[in-house]
């Protein structure tokens, strides 16, 4: 008993001891006294706990104590500033309004530059707080002024331009992506509040330019992407904003040039795919860069064609179609990323498929549609892309969907359809060593739309007695063609063909065809059937060698 006393007695006094002991370093550290009695490792095992947790709260509250309340303050600073400076201006003193404003920029300059070595993060807010004042300053010489120090409107704007090339010159000396950010918003804004649509569609032309300038300068991937949605969005307030005069049609707002503005745009942000890509992160942004852009121009397309261009949309495009097919050539000679040539000859190819619409309007698209499907394959197969043949049979099978559903049937498209779908079928076959891909799928796919379009072409294209005749001198056609190029898919279409010939006679032709015709369909079907099955009973060497023959 008395020993387990002593024992926690002793418990006690050395946890009183490593208390002591751990103050006394504390002590120490904060006096700057070093006695030389424990080890930096002693030091560590005695107030080890107590100091991490320490940093911890120390590390959370010195980013919310210096960083939040510093941008808090450098907020609240600049928004002072401004209202100064608009209670001098509305006093009616527009010249001290000025003076005040760019004596704050100086002001704001001298403070970021004296911080700059102590405290570099309250100098970079500095700096951005002078970036916007020296902007706004300038801008109230002249808007949202009832008695502007500056009249003229090209003037100020002139002024702010000198202003914005000052900025866009200190963040390339900077090197920094937020003030290239800033400086973007800055050239945006400047045509919103230019009340001139040159100005705010020019503004949106030179946000493009220099952002595209800093991506390959810099790989500022951010401003990129910030500048596409902002300059297309610029467009839409363009719209918004003569919406009225958009609905009276009026005459010299459908005869403006925006579509020259929003073609710069989209060709400007299109150059981003020259850029190399140095790492897989940047051939993400990059193929987000090609997919935003191209879907915001889509949008305005579909915004801009029906509201004002809709008697010279054909012409838009055409030259949309021209610029992409050129572009997509290059890049396959200038650029190693494949997706974005391909994309570039797929819009191009989309433009081609609405410029023919516009020409000849339905049905005879449909025929010329079939047509550029082949034209597709052989650009696909030259580009060496998956992408291309695989959207261009879905957009094929669409196109065929779309064609059957709008009832206008012509013979000459149905024949069009079925010769499209064996020719595309065959160009696979014979150079699908050079799609990179699996080509059965596809293949097959061409063949099915083939087979099935080619039965209902015969069926709309010929008198009701001879359908059953067609299609099996069709199934013979199949056949002999399985056997000069040795391709067993063929033959499995010669025999599908006869047993729907077979229905066929059965079920429609014995109700409604003479009997001579029923009497030659029924021989001739019997005849083809029976030549077929003999070629399936051949001797056994025979056929291992042909199947060997057609294996790939």
């Amino acid at each position: 008993m008395l020993q387990d006393e002593n024992k926690i007695e002793l418990e006690s006094i050395l946890s009183k001891l490593t208390s002591l002991e751990s103050r006394m370093v504390r002590i120490e550290e904060e006096l700057g006294i070093d006695s030389g009695i424990y080890s930096s490792s002693e030091k560590a095992g005695i107030d080890g706990t107590n100091k991490d947790s320490a940093k911890e709260e120390d590390g959370f509250e010195s980013r919310i104590g210096g960083y939040g309340l510093a941008l808090l303050g450098n907020i609240v600073f600049l928004f002072g500033l401004i209202f100064v400076s608009n209670y001098i201006q509305g006093s009616g003193y527009p010249a001290l309004s000025g003076i005040f404003g760019y004596a704050c920029v100086a002001g704001i300059f001298i403070l970021s530059r004296f911080a700059k070595k102590r405290i570099p993060y309250l100098s970079t807010m500095f700096e951005m707080v002078g970036f916007i004042m020296v902007y706004y300053a300038t801008m109230r010489l002249h808007f949202f002024s009832a008695n502007p120090l500056i009249s003229n409107t090209y003037v100020s704007c002139l002024l702010l331009f000198i202003v914005l090339l000052s900025l866009c010159y200190y963040t390339v000396r900077k090197r920094s992506e937020l003030f290239a950010v800033t400086v973007l918003v800055l050239v945006l804004v400047s045509g919103v509040i230019s009340n001139s649509n040159d100005i705010l569609l020019g503004s949106a032309v030179l946000a493009s330019a220099v952002s595209v300038y800093f991506f390959f300068k810099y790989n500022w991937k951010s401003a990129l992407l910030s500048s596409i949605f902002m300059v297309y969005l610029i467009f839409v307030i363009w719209f918004m904003d003569n919406q009225q005069a958009i609905a009276a049609k009026n005459a010299a707002l459908q005869n403006n040039y925006c579509y020259i503005y929003l073609f710069a745009c989209a060709v400007t942000f299109s150059l981003t795919c020259l850029v190399r890509a140095r790492e897989k992160l940047t051939t993400f942004y990059l193929m987000t860069a090609v997919l935003l852009n191209g879907i915001m121009f889509s949008c305005l397309l579909l915004l801009f064609v029906p509201a004002l261009y809709s008697g010279i949309f054909t012409m838009l495009f055409i030259a949309i179609s021209i610029f992409c097919m050129i572009y997509s050539i290059l890049l396959k000679y200038f650029s190693d990323w494949k997706f974005a040539k391909a994309f570039y000859a797929m819009y191009g190819f989309v433009a081609i498929s609405i410029s023919v619409y516009g020409i000849f309007k339905f049905p005879f698209t449909y025929l010329l549609l079939t047509l550029q499907s082949l034209y597709v394959i052989s650009i696909a197969i030259w580009f060496r892309s998956k992408l291309m043949i695989s959207m261009n049979t879905i957009l094929f099978l669409a196109l065929l969907i779309v064609y059957f559903i709008s009832g206008d049937i012509r013979d000459s498209i149905n024949f069009s359809f079925a010769a499209t779908a064996f020719i595309s079928a065959s160009i696979i076959d014979w150079r699908k060593k050079y799609l990179e891909i699996e080509a059965n799928l596809l293949r097959n796919v061409y063949l099915a739309t083939a087979f099935c379009s080619t039965l209902f072409a015969l069926y709309k294209a010929l008198p009701a007695q001879f359908i059953t005749l067609s299609w099996t001198v069709l199934a013979i056609v199949y056949f002999l063609y399985s056997m000069i190029f040795k391709n067993v898919r063929y033959r499995w279409m010669a025999i599908i063909t006869m047993i729907a010939a077979a229905f066929y006679l059965f079920l429609f032709d014995l109700s409604r065809i003479s009997i001579v015709f029923r009497i030659v369909a029924f021989l001739f079907l019997a005849i083809i059937s029976i030549s077929i099955s003999l070629y399936y009973n051949r001797p056994k060497k025979d056929a291992d060698s042909n199947k060997n023959a057609e294996e790939e």
